[in-house]
């Protein structure tokens, strides 16, 4: 086998200036054997690149031809396109000089110095499960999805962004073995070869009136990651004024969140939120975890001369009503039981 380091070339026949006579061998022959003639003869040696035949087998080159000849040292491409129901498996050759277990579907490789024929070899396709959180999979053809097979395209399409939610990135469980950009909002993946579950994470608008929000770094925020920890600080209050609770809502209510209202209001916070639609929706003091929407949180301060329950709402709450007049009268024993022992 010529070394493609050094040799290039093979040989293509001879042709004489001032011929000789009886040549007993073909011009194609490297070998010329003659009878020296009674005058001086010129011969040449004529060389031509290597050639070699490449056939492709159940696929195609990439000009569109199953054969053609190359020359050592040249690019080939190939490609193949599976039969329905079927996905590529990988390519084989008896070129032993040539190492096909890397080649994609559609690749190349040098052009070794011997004839290739190659062959694409398929598999029956498995289909896996794929689910879409805050979006949806189409196939190729932009139809909705919920199956694919592997090896297959699949695109990810996740809710649009809107006044109150901004996409932040994809979420794979398990994770995706191959390598994409996750922070793409309408991402392409291939399918793997095992269900797969698509998460589309969203920030969630935080307003804060009469005061503003912060992390746990301590940056002041706007919006926030589901189960971010969120320390909200008030405003300083009017002249008159002092800070009572924050009140937490959902900017945006569905049904079930229409009354979800969640003060900070002592030890009273705790057995307000079991009557709420809500429980996700917590504030103790003034910090919070964030939900998987976006919230309202309001300082609410009441007049610093007023003794009695700040003037907040909650005054129509019958559950608060009754706390209120439990301690009263547990009030009004205590004071009787200390006069009798007076």
């Amino acid at each position: 086998m010529p070394d493609p380091e050094t040799m290039t070339e093979t040989f293509d026949y001879w042709s004489y200036e001032k011929a000789a006579s009886n040549i007993e061998t073909e011009p194609d022959d490297p070998y010329q054997v003659f009878y020296m003639p009674e005058h001086d003869v010129e011969a040449t040696a004529h060389f031509k690149l290597w050639e070699f035949t490449v056939t492709v087998v159940n696929g195609t080159l990439s000009t569109g031809e199953t054969s053609k000849v190359f020359h050592p040292g040249e690019t080939v491409g190939i490609t193949c396109t599976p039969p329905d129901g079927y996905a590529f498996d990988k390519w084989t050759t008896d070129a032993w000089s040539l190492d096909v277990d890397d080649l994609a579907q559609t690749d190349s490789f040098i052009m070794p110095y011997e004839d290739v024929e190659i062959t694409a070899n398929f598999k029956a396709k498995t289909y896996h499960d794929i689910t879409v959180e805050k979006g949806t999979a189409v196939d190729d053809k932009g139809n909705p999805v919920t199956r694919a097979a592997t090896g297959d395209k699949v695109t990810l399409i996740a809710e649009k962004n809107t006044k109150y939610q901004r996409f932040d990135r994809w979420i794979f469980s398990p994770e995706l073995e191959e390598e994409v950009d996750p922070t793409k909002q309408t991402l392409t993946i291939t399918m793997p070869d095992y269900d797969l579950k698509a998460t589309a994470q969203f920030l969630y608008a935080i307003t804060v009136i009469h005061g503003y929000a912060q992390n746990d770094a301590g940056e002041v925020i706007t919006e926030a990651l589901p189960g971010t920890t969120v320390t909200l600080t008030a405003d300083a209050p009017a002249e008159n004024y002092v800070f009572d609770h924050w009140e937490l809502r959902p900017t945006e209510t569905t049904a079930a969140q229409a009354n979800c209202v969640k003060r900070s209001a002592g030890l009273l916070d705790l057995f307000i939120s079991k009557a709420q639609a809500d429980d996700s929706l917590q504030v103790f003091g003034n910090v919070f975890s964030m939900p998987a929407y976006a919230v309202t949180a309001e300082a609410i301060y009441r007049p610093a001369e007023n003794g009695g329950m700040p003037e907040t709402g909650d005054q129509g709450n019958p559950i608060l009503w009754i706390l209120l007049a439990l301690a009263a009268v547990g009030g009004l024993v205590l004071v009787r039981r200390r006069r009798k022992t007076n």
